[in-house]
């Protein structure tokens, strides 16, 4: 004799995109976008899923949170890029305006 579960079940995607949700807080700086896409996708798959069978899977909110998780987490991470690229940026054009004036300076010591 076998027992059948009824009712609703979490979708197993919109849990796994809450899961990435969480993880890529944490190691987004790691892999950057990768972690943020993949939980993206699979948050708009369990939420059509969910929206064409609402009898049989539940996790609506859940699927929610993680889409609203993940598409912060990926603006916040551009935006984090934007800045250290322009910090690298104005470094090096620093470093290179410095090496530039010292041999300026050293080409001037030989005529002297």
């Amino acid at each position: 004799m076998t027992i059948e579960p009824t009712g609703q079940k979490t979708h197993t995607l919109g849990l796994i995109s809450f899961i990435l949700a969480i993880l890529g807080l944490f190691t987004g700086f790691l892999f950057p976008f990768a972690i943020q896409i993949v939980g993206i996708i699979l948050g708009h798959v369990a939420s059509s899923d969910i929206k064409m069978n609402p009898q049989k899977y539940t996790g609506a909110g859940l699927v929610t949170a993680g889409l609203i998780i993940n598409y912060l987490a990926l603006i916040l991470s551009g935006i984090v890029i934007l800045f250290l690229g322009a910090a690298f940026f104005a470094m090096f054009a620093e470093l290179s305006e410095i090496i530039n004036n010292s041999i300026n300076m050293n080409e001037l010591e030989n005529y002297i």
